[in-house]
């Protein structure tokens, strides 16, 4: 069996936790950007790093930027930057 990289099994778990944080299904994610598999198979830190491309589209729908997605994987908790982004947005 092949060991996951711990990489991809980062970026795959802030995916589905900002996927489910935005209460958008897998197929709601995948739609007119990949197929839904490849969301699956990202979520699963199985499928190889995602290109930048195909990671910014995932986060325009997820309407985050990259940097939050980068600081949410690799720093921060989660629940409280996105607390932090809607205080933000709510000023707007």
């Amino acid at each position: 069996m092949q060991t996951l990289s711990p990489s991809r099994r980062k970026i795959g778990l802030t995916i589905k936790k900002l996927r489910i944080q935005a209460g958008i299904s897998q197929i709601k994610l995948a739609e007119g950007i990949c197929d839904r598999t490849t969301i699956v198979h990202l979520e699963k830190g199985r499928a190889k790093q995602p290109s930048i491309y195909l990671l910014n589209q995932l986060c325009r729908r997820l309407s985050i930027t990259l940097d939050d997605f980068f600081l949410f994987a690799y720093g921060g908790e989660i629940n409280q930057l996105w607390l932090k982004k809607n205080e933000i947005d709510s000023l707007l």
